[in-house]
Formats: structure tokens, C-alpha cells, sequence
């Protein structure tokens, strides 16, 4: 593979991209094996976002103001205007924050749980934890908060997910593109070879996919995409044509406002002009060889992945992986902890509470008032005065049906 690499490189510089053009199913070829060794991986790795552009914090700050002036026009209560006051105050004390995320992830399409802790560092000092499980599953979809003990299923037949590392390869290019690269490939007339080119140290080709992708790869199609959207990508031949850099590339076409803080980029469009252009930029590096068991053979993946869109730079340093044969399904249902609030399809779980056998009734109000704070204990925060909530209901019933319990169990022992 190595041999014949170097020849599609040696090849392109003499002849130009024609001569490329007919190792493209050879690339295909190799960007398949590569992504279906992807299909089953244990995964950790830390994901950091950078702070964002001064650009960005602006228009941030300028987007809180206006929410802030929107919603105390409507509200006259003097305690809930304070609370408002408050908590914009609070926002603005504290600042844009870094955040790290360190995952541990387990995928065998299409079944795919991330566990997560996240740590937020704000300029003003303060720091907020937050660790919680997500999984897909058997037509369900799990939620475990174990930090607040609340957990959530629902039943769900699709896997979306943004931002995981082996997605950004190109195994899905973007959350509205429903294929990956390797797929792209095939549609005649989408895909150019530009040629071969040195990039980030490391000897590539260049490929050019649209415009013009047909709008049934897309899960949500925006009519101007079909002229104004493309991808340039950068394979490495030398690591079996896994990608150095891919370059999502969209025409702002009054997508995005400039005081939106967004980076836009000058480039040459197709009709020989320029426009303003988004750019959604995956890098790779430090790639290392990997083992599937599946296969018996190595292909080389990249232990540092960055992202660059238009307000965001985020990094992830995978610090452990591995392709085995397979995974067994029960790590992909989460365990949910006794005394968690668990919200099933909708519907709200109370936790169980033991009751003890009373003999008097003082004792059986002593218990009934011990039943009501556990359950109240459990009860997740309530909404806002302008929302709906069935929750108050559903306690005050279960504890009216205790005290009927404890009575009728108190009356039969007299």
C-alpha cells in the first residue's frame, strides 16, 4: 500500500490530476476499509474549547443585552426583575469560559454511549462540574445527570450526535451531510482531483467535492447549497489516504450577519468572482497505528483533532484507543442509580421510598411527614410561573394515598 502510494504521488506530479483521477476507486476503496475499521472503537480522549474571538464575545454581550431588555419589558414583578438583573449581572462578572470535556466513548454502530465530565473555568474564577452519560441503544436514547441524579429514556430510532472526533474524519462530514467522504467520492461530476501538494509536512492529495452535491445526501437541504457549497480535502497516501484536512466551505449568503462576531473568509467563487465564505476547518495529526481485531491489519489514526468554524476553535487529544472484535450490548444501557429521578417516555418515575411498620398514631404522622420530604427531595426544581406542571399534583396524590395506607395499616393492629 506504501509502494503504490508513493506511485499515485510520483504519478500526479509528472501527469496532473488526470492521471489521478483514475486512482480515485483506489482511494474509495481505502477510505472504506478505513471507516468501517471505525464502526466498533473504545475511545478517550479530552476536549477542550478555546475561548471565542474578541469578534464573538461582542456580539455575545450585545445578544445578552437585547434578551435582557426583551424580557424585563413583559415583566412587572419587582422580585423576578431583580432575579433578572441578577443573573445578567452574574453572566457578565464571569465572562467567556474554557471549557474541557474529558469522554470516554464506546461505539458499535449504531449503537454509540459517551460518558462525560466537564469542567468550565470563567475569567472571574469561578468553575462549574458537570458530569453525565448519553446513550444510544436499542430504539432508546439515554440521559443520566450524575451530578443532579435525574436520568431520562427516550425512544428514538436515530443516533445524533455533533462534534464526536471520528465523525469530523469524514465518517460523517457534517450534521446535515447523511454520508460520509468515501461516499462523495463516487458522484460523477462532484469530485475534482487539484493535485498533490505538501500539507503540514506531509505529502497529500488535494480533491475538490462540489458544488453541485445532490440535495438527497443532505438531511437538511438549503436550496443555495447546491452552487455555493463544497469541500476541499487533503489525503495522505501514506497513511492508507486517511485525511490530513477537510474544509467545509459555504457561501455566506446572508446566512450570518457581520455584528454576529462570525470569521469569514475572501475567496474565489465559480463564476470567476469573490464572495464571503464560512469555513468549517478539520486538521489531523499525530497519527498513530492502530490494530482492528476485526480485520487483523493497522490503519493509522490521528491522536490530535482540530475544528475551526466561524466563532469556535475545539481540540481533542485522544489519550486512549482501540478497534475490537466487538462490544458487549449491556455497556450501552447506563445504569441509573437508586433514588434518581427517572422521566421515562414522558413519564415521571418516583423513586421508591420504605415505609416502616408503625404502631401508633404519632409515629404514623412522623412517617408521613418523613415520606413527604423524601418525595419532595426528588422532585425536580419547579418551572416557571408562565409554564405547566403535573408534578405538584403527582406528590400531593402520593402522599395522600401514604397517609390513607398508613391509617388503614394502623387501624387493622388496634
Amino acid at each position: 500500500m506504501r509502494l503504490r502510494a508513493a506511485l499515485v504521488l510520483i504519478i500526479g506530479a509528472l501527469y496532473g490530476s488526470n492521471a489521478l483521477c483514475a486512482e480515485l476507486p483506489e482511494i474509495q476503496q481505502a477510505l472504506d476499509a478505513w471507516y468501517a475499521a471505525l464502526n466498533t472503537y473504545e475511545m478517550e480522549y479530552r476536549e477542550e474549547w478555546l475561548p471565542l474571538s474578541e469578534a464573538a464575545v461582542r456580539a455575545s454581550e450585545e445578544a445578552a443585552e437585547k434578551d435582557r431588555k426583551r424580557t424585563l419589558a413583559v415583566i412587572t414583578d419587582p422580585e423576578q426583575r431583580r432575579q433578572i438583573e441578577s443573573l445578567h449581572a452574574k453572566a457578565r462578572e464571569r465572562g467567556q469560559p474554557v471549557t474541557t470535556n474529558l469522554q470516554r466513548v464506546y461505539s458499535s454502530y449504531p449503537s454509540l454511549r459517551i460518558h462525560t465530565r466537564t469542567e468550565r473555568k470563567y475569567g472571574n474564577g469561578d468553575v462549574i462540574h458537570e458530569e453525565y452519560e448519553r446513550a444510544w441503544h436499542g430504539g432508546n436514547h439515554y440521559w443520566v445527570d450524575l451530578l443532579n441524579k435525574e436520568a431520562t429514556t427516550t425512544a428514538t430510532q436515530a443516533r445524533k450526535i455533533g462534534s464526536l472526533p471520528v465523525d469530523l474524519l469524514g465518517k460523517k462530514l457534517t450534521p446535515s451531510l447523511n454520508t460520509s467522504l468515501a461516499e462523495l467520492l463516487r458522484l460523477p461530476g462532484v469530485t475534482q482531483v487539484i493535485g498533490s501538494e505538501n500539507k503540514n509536512g506531509v505529502e497529500a492529495i488535494r480533491l475538490k467535492i462540489g458544488p453541485g452535491i445532490p440535495k438527497t445526501f443532505w438531511e437538511s437541504f438549503q436550496p443555495l447549497w447546491n452552487d455555493s457549497v463544497w469541500f476541499d480535502v487533503w489525503l495522505a497516501p501514506s497513511y492508507g489516504f486517511a485525511p490530513l484536512q477537510i474544509d467545509f466551505i459555504v457561501e455566506n449568503r446572508g446566512i450570518i450577519n457581520e455584528d454576529q462576531g462570525i470569521t469569514q473568509v475572501r475567496l474565489e467563487k465559480e463564476d470567476g468572482g469573490h464572495g464571503d465564505f464560512l469555513r468549517y476547518r478539520t486538521v489531523n495529526a499525530d497519527f498513530r497505528r492502530l490494530k482492528s481485531a476485526a480485520s487483523g491489519k493497522s490503519i493509522f489514526f490521528p491522536h490530535k483533532v482540530t475544528f475551526e468554524n466561524p466563532r469556535h476553535t475545539v481540540i481533542w487529544t485522544v489519550e486512549r484507543m482501540s478497534l475490537p472484535l466487538s462490544i458487549k450490548p449491556s455497556l450501552f444501557v447506563p445504569s441509573i442509580p437508586d433514588g434518581f429521578t427517572v422521566v421515562n417516555n414522558g413519564q415521571l418515575q418516583l423513586p421508591t421510598i420504605q415505609i416502616p411498620i408503625v404502631s401508633d398514631s404519632k409515629r404514623t404522622k412522623e412517617v408521613a411527614d418523613a415520606a413527604q420530604t423524601a418525595l419532595e427531595a426528588h422532585i425536580p426544581q419547579a418551572p416557571s410561573a408562565n409554564s405547566t406542571s403535573y408534578v405538584p399534583w403527582i406528590m400531593a396524590i402520593a402522599v395522600v394515598a401514604l397517609l390513607i395506607s398508613l391509617t388503614m395499616f394502623y387501624r387493622r393492629f388496634q
